[in-house]
């Protein structure tokens, strides 16, 4: 990896966690549902804009119902899920879960498509199991009413992106804008 790559891979990963640091602030004041509504009410206007600029073609009636499943399972649900656990949880621990992703992603797509994974994967997934657990170590105060639900609800979102991840390797090609854009309004 370049030095520029790495650069880019850093700057990537600060504006990536810096969500889960804003979530946490601004969902115990706004409220988790709110908070994610305006978050992808204001991508799905942004990117309205970059569609109209680039004069791109959405044909929301052929591919709705392909927008919708993108939208509700890549932004829709996990970030409300966040935004729920942003309220009990803090920013590191839904940071941490949110490194599952790869890891219920590679899972979920071997089920779907029904291939063995090789032993060197396995390990690899029962690794990344083992390091997101002794990152997040035993809290007891994890354990405790709402937190717990919070981090049971926290793990629904690295779900459905390994969900909608396997889902995106079946689907039609759609343009990356139109998809961008579809997926947002679909899932404001």
């Amino acid at each position: 990896m370049g030095l520029q790559s790495a650069y880019y891979l850093i700057l990537l990963a600060a504006i990536w966690g810096a969500s889960f640091l804003f979530m946490r602030i601004g969902a115990p004041s706004l409220g988790g549902v709110w908070l994610i509504e305006g978050r992808v009410g204001f991508a799905a206007l942004f990117l309205f804009f970059v569609v109209l600029f680039l004069k791109k073609q959405i044909n929301l009636k052929e591919n709705g119902k392909h927008y919708a499943v993108i939208g509700i399972l890549s932004a829709a649900i996990p970030f409300l899920c966040y935004g729920y656990a942003a309220q009990y949880l803090t920013a590191s621990l839904m940071s941490v879960v949110n490194a599952l992703t790869p890891i219920f992603g590679t899972a979920i797509s071997a089920l779907y498509f029904r291939t063995s994974l090789e032993a060197g994967k396995v390990i690899g997934l029962f690794l990344g199991l083992l390091g997101v657990a002794v990152i997040v170590g035993l809290d007891p105060e994890l354990l405790e009413g709402n937190n717990l639900f919070a981090v049971l609800v926290v793990l629904c979102a690295p779900i459905c992106y390994g969900i909608v991840s396997t889902y995106t390797q079946t689907a039609k090609k759609v343009d990356p804008i139109a998809n961008a854009y579809g997926s947002m309004f679909m899932a404001t």
